[in-house]
């Protein structure tokens, strides 16, 4: 394995990570806009 191969492993695992805690974060958010009725979205 190349050190080009891990630098494109590495920022392929940042990014899915990042993605993932997106993704959770905006679907634990929702979830607490639904059971408390506040609303999140701008006007």
């Amino acid at each position: 394995m190349d050190p080009m191969d891990m630098l494109l492993l590495a920022i392929g695992g940042v990014i899915g990570t990042l993605t993932l805690a997106g993704v959770i974060g905006w679907v634990v958010a929702v979830r607490l806009d639904k059971k408390y009725g506040t609303n999140i979205k701008a006007h």
